[in-house]
């Protein structure tokens, strides 16, 4: 990161050898973070495992290298990408209630009444009066317990075999960096279940048996297939995918296959979307916007509520953003605007 830094300030023009650059920083980990420019690492996500950081301030880390570097900038500031997500939308917008991330993890950043913040024992006199302070909820860790999320076989084998088995739970159905191991998981199943009953010769529901070196290597079929499946979902497009990129031969994947494989890749992306609208709604309910049940809460709305998102799902996946909306829709009975707003606009 301090190279990057170092080698975008040459390209900019480095600053005049008295002046030191002030540097904002988005971390998209979990963080005890104690001041404005310092955070202690909890644990690293999505697939990261780099050693020597947990338990560290990253802010010092960097940092540290960026003085080994000699960058002549100062990180002064450390932000969750969920609450930088939030204050964007809500600079363009006038308000917004929530910042989420929907990509290769998921996340969400709120804004929470002091008073119902029962954890802090003792208030800063910086802000004893403050009203409202913004929560980073890392929603991806919900339910790690394994106790309420529906979760199947082909999740468990998922994660079983991760880098952190039995954390980030809501994170594994959501992200897309886990929809295309998921769905590989079930059409491996399916692959190798027993020929079908009275089937002579023999017959398999899928692939007629086969599988293909690339196929069976984990993370083997990446979600930006089943992106492209979503996007083309025709047996001759599906065959086309599976010959050029894992390595099947045109024979061996028939029509009813194709067919098969877009549904399996359909089921995975609708539930991640569904249950992306969960952690939506358990926000609205937090903020009582809403009740549990789906009927209005306490708290008045005009006519709409700006949420800020951003990540590849909502914005590379095929109709994600929308079977989000239908999912909201069933969850709550009454008639509010919920305006997705993309980070980057």
């Amino acid at each position: 990161m301090a190279k990057c830094v170092g080698d975008f300030m040459k390209e900019l023009g480095n600053p005049p050898a008295h002046e030191c650059l002030h540097l904002g920083m988005t971390f998209s980990f979990p963080v005890e973070q104690t001041a404005l420019g310092a955070g202690r690492l909890l644990t690293w996500t999505k697939g990261f495992s780099a050693t020597g950081a947990i338990g560290n301030d990253v802010v010092q880390l960097l940092q540290d290298s960026l003085d080994k570097a000699e960058v002549q900038c100062k990180c002064v500031a450390l932000v969750n990408d969920t609450v930088g997500t939030l204050l964007t939308r809500g600079y363009l917008t006038g308000g917004c209630f929530l910042g989420a991330i929907f990509g290769t993890g998921t996340n969400g950043a709120y804004v929470e009444d002091m008073s119902a913040v029962t954890k802090l024992k003792k208030i800063d006199p910086s802000i004893k009066n403050a009203t409202k302070m913004i929560i980073n909820t890392e929603w991806g860790a919900f339910d790690n317990a394994r106790h309420v999320l529906p979760l199947t076989r082909w999740d468990n084998a998922l994660d079983r075999i991760s880098i952190n088995p039995r954390y980030q739970a809501f994170e594994k159905l959501i992200s897309g960096m886990y929809l295309g191991e998921i769905a590989r998981n079930v059409l491996i199943y399916l692959i190798d279940l027993p020929p079908i009953p009275g089937s002579n010769p023999p017959r398999y529901y899928l692939f007629n048996g086969h599988s293909t070196k690339k196929f069976n290597v984990q993370y083997g079929f990446d979600t930006e297939l089943l992106s492209r499946i979503k996007s083309d979902p025709s047996p001759a497009a599906v065959r086309g995918l599976f010959v050029e990129e894992l390595g099947y031969v045109p024979y061996q994947v028939s029509d009813l296959d194709a067919q098969i494989v877009a549904w399996v890749c359909d089921l995975v992306a609708t539930r991640s979307a569904a249950l992306s609208a969960c952690a939506v709604a358990a926000t609205l309910i937090q903020c009582k916007y809403v009740q549990l049940g789906g009927e209005p809460g306490e708290r008045e709305i005009d006519s709409s509520l700006e949420l800020g998102v951003d990540g590849s799902l909502v914005e590379f996946y095929p109709g994600f953003e929308d079977t989000m909306r239908k999912s909201l829709r069933v969850i709550w009975s009454w008639s509010c605007s919920l305006c997705f707003g993309r980070y980057e606009e």
